[in-house]
C-alpha cells in the first residue's frame, strides 16, 4: 500500500513511519512532507496514494489549506494534538482521526479500519474513492446551517443569518445580518452546491449573496449591476453583464 506521510515534526513523521513497517510490511513510504506548499506542489505532481496520513497544523499553515488547492480523493488518517478539528476532519476522506501522542493499537485500528472497507467495496481504489465520491455528493445536499469553528469553540450558523459568503486572500467567509465575520473551511464552489439556489446567488467568483440582503439595484457601467447589501457594514457588489439578467428574473421569480 503506497503511503504518504505529511508531519511537520521529524521525530514524530519518523516515529509513525517506524510504526506502520512494524503493523504492515507491505507499506510503502512515498514521502514524508511537512508544509502546506510541499504537499500541494506534490499531490499536483504525483498519483494519488493509497493513504495518507497527514497531521493538522503544519510549517506553514493548517492541512485543511491543503484540501482546498487540491482534489484529494485519497483515504486520510489524521494524526494531531488537536481535537477541535475533528468535525472538519470527517467531511473530508478521513477514516479516522488519531490524537498525538500515537499509539500503536489505535493506529492498527485505524488500518483494520480501512482493510474492512476494502475487503466490502473490492476493487481497491477505485471503488474506494467512488464510495467518498458518493459521501462527498450526499454532503452536497442544501443546507439549513453551517457548522463553524471559530476562537475555539464550533456552533452552527443558520442560513438564514447570513447575509452573504465571500472569499478573501483565497479564504472564504460568513457574513452575518449582525456583522459577524466567520471562516469556513469549504470553497464558495461546493457553498453555492449546499445552498438553496431561491435564498442564494452566485453574484461573482468572490460573492454569494442570500436573497433577503439585498437592499436595492443600480444599474453600472457596461450594463453591469451593484447591488447594495443589508448589513451592518453596508456592502456594494457588482454583477457582471453577462449575468444580470439572470440575476434579475431570480430576484423577481425566486
Amino acid at each position: 500500500m503506497k503511503t504518504l506521510i505529511i508531519e511537520d515534526e521529524p521525530n514524530a513523521a519518523r516515529d509513525l513511519a517506524a510504526m506502520l513497517q512494524k503493523l504492515d510490511a507491505g507499506i510503502q513510504m512515498l514521502a514524508l512532507l511537512d508544509s502546506v506548499e510541499t504537499s500541494v506542489e506534490w499531490l499536483r505532481q504525483h498519483p494519488a496514494p493509497d493513504l495518507i496520513f497527514m497531521d493538522i497544523q503544519l510549517a506553514d499553515g493548517v492541512c485543511f489549506e491543503i484540501l482546498r488547492e487540491v482534489d484529494v480523493r485519497s483515504p486520510v488518517i489524521f494524526c494531531t494534538a488537536y481535537d477541535e478539528y475533528a468535525l472538519q476532519a470527517f467531511r473530508v476522506n478521513s477514516i479516522d482521526y488519531l490524537l498525538k501522542p500515537l499509539e500503536e493499537a489505535d493506529l492498527k485500528r485505524s488500518l483494520d479500519k480501512l482493510t474492512t472497507l476494502r475487503e466490502q467495496l473490492g476493487d481497491w481504489p477505485q471503488k474506494l474513492l467512488s464510495w467518498f465520491g458518493q459521501h462527498d455528493r450526499l454532503q452536497t445536499g442544501r443546507k439549513s446551517s453551517f457548522l463553524v469553528s471559530f476562537k475555539g469553540k464550533m456552533f452552527p450558523v443558520p442560513t438564514r443569518d447570513i447575509a452573504y459568503f465571500i472569499i478573501e486572500d483565497g479564504l472564504s467567509f460568513i457574513i452575518t445580518f449582525d456583522g459577524r465575520k466567520l471562516p469556513l473551511t469549504q470553497t464558495l464552489d461546493v457553498i453555492e452546491e449546499q445552498l438553496d439556489p431561491s435564498q442564494f446567488y452566485r453574484a461573482n467568483r468572490q460573492y454569494i449573496i442570500a436573497f433577503e440582503a439585498v437592499k436595492e439595484v443600480e444599474p453600472y457601467y457596461t450594463r453591469k449591476l451593484a447591488v447594495k447589501l443589508r448589513s451592518v457594514k453596508p456592502e456594494t457588489v457588482f454583477v457582471s453583464r453577462e449575468k444580470s439578467t439572470s440575476f434579475l428574473h431570480w430576484l423577481e421569480n425566486r
